[in-house]
């Protein structure tokens, strides 16, 4: 279900960039898919560790031990994360050629990789604690903040994009296609800091929520 939740965000977000034409929803998914996968991918690694190390110390009674193998977890897979995306920051172009030649779509694909490449390091932690919640058996909470912070991502890339006085009708056309799209008054930045701002939301409430709670 958070999967599901996850690619329909990004589905209606494809749909928003359509507004500001092709070669934006090419750019998105260049960006998106094709280069910002990279870093993703080290996340995706240490996710899969985080289930590992919390599921079998919480089951072996060691509940302290698995909060502070979460902790690190999280810790090197921001560091990781944010050393991979040195690249988005420093050879976005030569990056993007890799993926496409187009023109329009490498320039909208440089400056998503440029802007979402200094907050790899909330995507590397948002996602470990991610893993440990799930190896924790706290599915719930996982559930419920994916899906209300990836679904965010939506109105908020509507309010810059269209602005705040759109945000509803904008809104009400990206999710379920009732009315017309607003028009654009924002620039594609404002897809790729809706998706930057609810990644460090995710990740800032993971540790609130441990820091806090000092247990899952």
């Amino acid at each position: 279900m958070s999967g599901a939740v996850y690619g329909a965000a990004y589905l209606m977000l494809n749909r928003i960039a359509g507004e500001i034409g092709p070669a934006a929803q090419g750019g998105l998914g260049v960006g998106l898919r094709g280069i910002e996968w990279i870093a993703f991918a080290f996340s995706d690694g240490f996710m899969t560790t985080a289930i590992t190390v919390v599921g079998q110390n919480i089951g072996a009674g060691k509940k302290k031990r698995a909060l502070k193998g979460a902790i690190l977890n999280a810790l090197m897979s921001a560091f990781a994360c944010q050393v991979v995306a040195l690249l988005f920051l420093f050879f976005p172009r030569e990056l993007t050629g890799l993926v496409t030649s187009d023109p329009g779509t490498t320039e909208y694909a440089v400056v998503y990789i440029k802007l979402i490449g200094w907050f790899m390091w909330a995507v590397g932690l948002e996602m470990a604690f991610y893993g440990a919640f799930v190896g924790a058996g706290r599915t719930t909470v996982t559930f419920f903040l994916g899906f209300v912070l990836n679904f965010a991502r939506v109105p908020l890339a509507v309010a810059l994009l269209f602005g705040f006085d759109n945000l509803i009708s904008g809104s009400a056309w990206a999710m379920f296609d009732i009315g017309e799209a607003p028009q654009v008054v924002g620039t594609f930045e404002a897809i790729v800091w809706a998706i930057a701002a609810t990644a460090v939301l995710k990740a800032l409430f993971y540790g609130v929520y441990l820091g806090i709670r000092r247990r899952f």
